[in-house]
């Protein structure tokens, strides 16, 4: 090969006429971007501090509210993609891929439960949980409609999927969960007792079944609106603790408070700051974080007994006005969160003895 020929193989290639003008235009619409963005934050910074406190941080909690449910939005569009999105009656439900098969809670697979017929069903469930949702919740119609627009169901294949997806051990595999404007649900066909095997559709599962999948619902739904009308400022271990309370409304009675208090004895006594970080984290137990569990809804029956009622719906009241927890549940219940934990576990330990 001559030095002409090797000089014009390396020789990087000239682009066309047109093609220049394509890269000159786009050259100046990102500088015109950056100087906009760096005139944007020259004005915020100046405007920034003569605004009132309290607006500063209403509009610092949207803004934070926002940018969570845009970035939740594209870490689904990556972590599911491939998965099929329709529009069941009130519900945007999005199912699995399609071809794979359900396996009901006995292993067995199930060709009769496609993944639309789940998706049917448990787009009727939320519509049944949502209706229940002010009695369960605590919350007031006025504050679940401040919710705004309604989650997108998820519909996974099994436990072992969406554990696969959070990319959570298989020890804390659950049934349900709430994270970003989405409620997840495993297929209900793969855990919940199938109550008339002979008879395969949406009625096999009979009441049990439907009431259970009503009560996963009703407590996924409540971290929904806890959520999105503090602006995600109630805290996990809180909205949890009232989030079960609101599961065994959903079946027409709360447990007794002896129970209650004696589940989270058995369950081993912690500071609310040592089991709120048990929740969701993976380096925690499972034991951990059912006895975070039980320890939050113990703390909410506490609150129940001994604030002042609908003290659960002024801390979301004043969470959605702009204070800050701390401001928030001393408003509500009329204690620290310090007293309250001090005479909660005095609380425990005299509920819990035999009367």
């Amino acid at each position: 090969m001559s030095p002409t020929q090797v000089e014009t193989t390396l020789s990087p290639p000239r682009l066309s006429r047109s093609a220049g003008g394509r890269v000159q235009r786009l050259g100046r619409l990102l500088r015109a971007i950056a100087c906009l963005v760096a005139v944007t934050a020259c004005t915020g910074a100046v405007i920034w501090p003569l605004l009132p406190a309290p607006t500063r941080r209403g509009a610092a909690d949207w803004v934070r509210s926002h940018a969570g449910l845009l970035s939740s939005r594209a870490y689904y569009a990556v972590s599911h993609r491939g998965w099929r999105s329709v529009q069941l009656g009130n519900w945007e439900v999005l199912l699995p891929p399609a071809g794979g098969v359900l396996h009901d809670h006995r292993g067995e697979p199930q060709v009769a439960w496609p993944h639309m017929e789940q998706g049917l069903w448990l787009s009727q469930a939320a519509d049944e949980a949502l209706a229940k949702l002010p009695a369960a919740s605590g919350l007031s119609e006025a504050q679940i409609g401040q919710a705004g627009e309604l989650p997108r169901l998820i519909l996974y294949a099994s436990q072992r999927q969406l554990a696969a997806i959070w990319r959570w051990p298989e020890a804390h595999a659950t049934t349900g969960i709430y994270w970003g404007g989405s409620v997840g649900v495993v297929a209900p066909v793969t855990w919940l007792p199938v109550m008339h095997p002979e008879h395969p559709g949406l009625a096999a599962l009979g009441t049990q079944g439907s009431s259970v999948l009503q009560s996963t619902l009703v407590h996924e739904l409540t971290h929904w609106a806890h959520d999105r009308v503090s602006l995600g400022r109630m805290p996990r271990w809180l909205s949890e603790g009232i989030a079960v309370r609101a599961e065994e409304r959903t079946f027409g009675h709360e447990a007794p408070a002896e129970l209650i208090a004696a589940r989270a004895i058995r369950a081993g006594q912690a500071s609310i700051a040592e089991f709120a970080m048990w929740f969701g984290a993976t380096d925690a137990s499972r034991s951990q974080e059912l006895q975070a569990y039980a320890l939050a809804r113990s703390v909410v029956c506490y609150l129940d007994h001994s604030a002042l009622d609908g003290w659960d719906e002024r801390i979301l009241a004043r969470l959605a006005a702009g204070d800050r927890f701390e401001q928030a549940f001393v408003a509500a219940s009329g204690m620290t969160l310090a007293e309250v934990e001090k005479q909660w576990l005095r609380w425990l330990d005299v509920s819990a003895k035999p009367q």
